[in-house]
């Protein structure tokens, strides 16, 4: 996992080598309900409300790849105010 944190933008990447559920992180609670959220298509809305990106894919050495990109506004701007998503935390 990478995060860039910078003066008018935030990067986050997140990466799985491929190799498997041996060496996946431990999981807590119960199962995730198959319905339970929208995924990669949910994580791109939500990014594109804040006129950010996300992108998704196979990785060219194997496993898979997130990278999440959101502008910042200039720190002398209040931001707007964000919006509510009943049910997500």
């Amino acid at each position: 996992m990478a995060l860039r944190y910078g003066r008018d933008d935030l990067l986050i990447r997140v990466t799985d080598d491929g190799c498997g559920p041996g060496r996946a992180l431990p999981h807590y609670g119960p199962p995730p309900a198959a319905s339970a959220g929208h995924g990669l298509t949910g994580m791109r809305e939500r990014a594109a409300l804040y006129d950010g990106t996300v992108r998704a894919g196979p990785r060219p050495s194997g496993g898979f790849e997130v990278t999440a990109w959101l502008p910042l506004p200039p720190a002398s701007e209040k931001p707007a105010s964000t919006p509510s998503y009943q049910g997500v935390a």
